[in-house]
């Protein structure tokens, strides 16, 4: 055979594809849990804002609200409600973000929030104040009891010198002394 010609068909519809990607997307990027970000869709926007401070000097925050006492609420009440305090936590933050920050969960109990072209740490520390009081006079109904829970809520701007692992132990440290 000198030449050849093959036909193909395609059979997959183009809308089956592209939910599949977003499937794909969504088990890779969320935290199923609190629907949010979870930490490796908030490492691919820190690194994306790191290289966007690098090139174009935009500096930008990170606030992380760490979930006071979680584990002692874990072991008392379970996991149940120890997510659904992690899903209520996640939803008053992200009543506090603007479209352009980034929120994801960071680990077991901790929130990461990035804020772009933030420039003044008075501003940095309102918003952080902002999101703790959020968290604070959010409730749950369980039964005949309400549950609360509080945060600790710190952060840092980024610098012209910060690596991004500087950046990231910075922040974690002015969180644990919040």
């Amino acid at each position: 055979i000198r030449g050849a010609v093959e036909i193909f068909n395609e059979k997959s519809d183009r809308s089956e594809n592209l939910a599949y990607l977003e499937k794909v997307k969504k088990q890779t990027f969320v935290d199923p849990v609190t629907r949010v970000g979870n930490r490796k869709y908030a490492q691919v926007n820190l690194n994306n804002r790191y290289a966007e401070m690098k090139l174009h000097h935009v500096l930008f925050g990170i606030l992380f609200a760490d979930i006071d006492h979680f584990k002692k609420v874990r072991n008392k009440h379970g996991d149940t409600l120890a997510n659904r305090i992690l899903e209520m936590s996640a939803k008053s933050i992200k009543s506090c973000l603007k479209s352009i920050d980034t929120l994801g969960r960071w680990d077991e109990e901790r929130f990461i929030v990035i804020i772009p072209n933030i420039q003044d740490l008075s501003e940095l520390n309102q918003f952080a104040e902002s999101i703790r009081k959020f968290i604070e006079n959010s409730w749950l109904h369980v039964g005949d009891t309400i549950v609360r829970v509080t945060a600790s809520v710190g952060g840092t701007l980024s610098r012209k010198g910060d690596s991004l692992s500087s950046l990231l132990n910075r922040s974690e440290k002015l969180t644990d002394t919040a």
